[in-house]
């Protein structure tokens, strides 16, 4: 009646990707380097490493939650599971996965069908992306910000916003380019007034 299917291998314990012992080379992986964690294995991303080339995780990849990380790659490719956080505890510090490449980089080839190009991070198996939880993701000005202004006034208090954190200005005018990002460089006590690291561009209209 056919043959039983296996249950999936598991990956056992966390092993750091800054251990030598982790790698199964016992070498940490360095500039250029083509990754593959291989399905029994789970790594804890730890450092930031080099430049690196395609990882691909068959395996599970973790980001370590004790500092801000970044990693820097070709491409993904996820057969198994990368995780940034969980639903129960989620990711506190910046994780950032950067893509390099130009128009005549090699393709990320799964099969004879998927030919998906560069700079791409296909997920064929798990993806958990779980950031600091925000009350307040979006508020409305309480005063139109004029170009070239440093402060926003805002509708609504924010209390859980952060020195350092990116905000999206949208447009309020017909030119969708007018929407542009800033930087929060401090936050007043009662959370309606921010400033901001570089002056706005364009004008929004606070309504």
């Amino acid at each position: 009646d056919g043959c039983v299917v296996p249950p999936p291998p598991t990956v056992g314990d966390s092993k750091r990707w800054s251990d030598p012992a982790t790698w199964p080379d016992n070498k940490v992986p360095e500039e250029g380097d083509d990754v593959v964690i291989p399905a029994t294995l789970w790594v804890l991303l730890d450092i930031n490493p080099p430049q690196l080339g395609t990882v691909t995780i068959e395996g599970k990849l973790s980001f370590e939650d004790l500092k801000d990380l970044t990693l820097d790659a070709t491409s993904v490719v996820v057969w198994g599971t990368l995780a940034i956080g969980s639903a129960h505890q989620p990711h506190t510090h910046e994780a950032v996965i950067r893509l390099h490449g130009v128009r005549t980089s090699p393709s990320v080839v799964l099969d004879n069908k998927l030919f998906l190009g560069n700079k791409v991070m296909p997920v064929l198996g798990e993806l958990q992306l779980h950031g600091r939880p925000m009350v307040r993701s979006w508020v409305k000005l309480a005063e139109t910000a004029d170009a070239d202004d440093t402060t926003l006034r805002l509708a609504t208090p924010v209390k859980d916003w952060r020195v350092g954190d990116t905000l999206v200005l949208t447009p309020t005018e017909y030119d969708i380019t007018e929407l542009e990002e800033v930087v929060v460089q401090s936050i007043s006590g009662d959370g309606l007034t921010i400033g901001l690291a570089t002056a706005v561009q364009h004008r929004h209209f606070a309504g």
